[in-house]
């Protein structure tokens, strides 16, 4: 997905927010002084995910006493999660189409992302997790996906955030069930950035214990595939079909003509727009798309 004017807008609104409780009026000035350099010396094919990456790095070195504790926020999230796997499982178990289920609480899963969202709150999350079967998959993309599915040798799984991996893992589970054949393997970030899931969350939730798990060799939101590690690029290559996770991973990958399967919760104003959703909605989208264009 190629940067936009909108996104960079909301880039350094956001930046201004963030720094707006500063005291330092001259170490403010001079912090979006150098934002506005990197996004003004970018290149056009640069991903918003790899900007963001950049300034959230110059924001850390500028104002490091304002980061937030993030380890602790993700194995916050990670515990709450595991705490409810038994029942969630028990949950997709008994629906009539346990694996629509299983994708449904998987998107809502996405809402735990504290790069996207101003705030996350999780008694909001909890509420969708607990609504999620109201949010319909496009009929035509899930037969298309569970066909794809039932071709493919090879499936590779992008993960996005902490606590969303719990419900990746519950997913990948029925994957496993339904298409036995399928060799799965689900890709994290290479290093801490944000609240992304890295190897650390991976094993919080044990993902390990039911799938090859590697990492992306980079640490940054979504899978940039110019940036990412040789092992991360030749598995996106071998594989069939991809399910990719998130907005970020949508923005690094799409374009790029890979068979790639999107879930996503809408949490900005131009995906709502994009896929003509509410906020808060769910997405099921697959790469061949005419909306890919929009």
């Amino acid at each position: 997905m190629e940067m936009n004017a909108r996104c960079i807008a909301c880039l350094i609104k956001k930046q201004d927010e963030k720094i707006r409780k500063e005291n330092d009026e001259k170490k403010k000035l001079s912090y979006m002084k150098e934002v506005l350099h990197i996004l003004g010396n970018s290149k056009d094919e640069e991903t918003m995910p790899w900007l963001s990456n950049q300034i959230d790095a110059l924001y850390a070195k500028t104002f490091p006493h304002a980061v937030l504790p993030y380890a602790a926020i993700k194995k916050h999230y990670n515990e709450m999660m595991c705490a409810m796997e038994a029942d969630i499982r028990k949950q997709i178990q008994c629906k009539e189409d346990a694996l629509a289920y299983a994708i449904q609480l998987a998107r809502v899963g996405n809402y735990i992302d504290f790069g996207a969202l101003d705030e996350v709150d999780a008694n909001f999350f909890l509420d969708l997790l607990a609504k999620a079967d109201e949010d319909v998959l496009d009929s035509q993309k899930y037969a298309a996906l569970k066909q794809d599915l039932a071709n493919a040798q090879r499936l590779l799984y992008i993960c996005d955030n902490c606590g969303e991996i719990l419900l990746d893992k519950l997913l990948i589970e029925q994957l496993q069930f339904q298409y036995p054949h399928l060799s799965i393997t689900a890709m994290v970030r290479g290093g801490e950035v944000i609240n992304d899931a890295t190897m650390i969350d991976a094993q919080d939730v044990h993902l390990q214990s039911i799938c090859h798990v590697i990492d992306n060799g980079i640490a940054m939101a979504g899978t940039d595939i110019r940036h990412i590690s040789q092992q991360a690029f030749q598995a996106i290559q071998d594989a069939d079909i991809i399910l990719a996770k998130g907005q970020a991973n949508f923005e690094t990958l799409c374009g790029n003509g890979l068979p790639v399967y999107y879930l996503l919760l809408c949490k900005c104003d131009l995906f709502a727009e994009r896929f003509s959703l509410p906020k808060y909605k769910g997405v099921l989208f697959h790469e061949d798309s005419p909306s890919t264009s929009q």
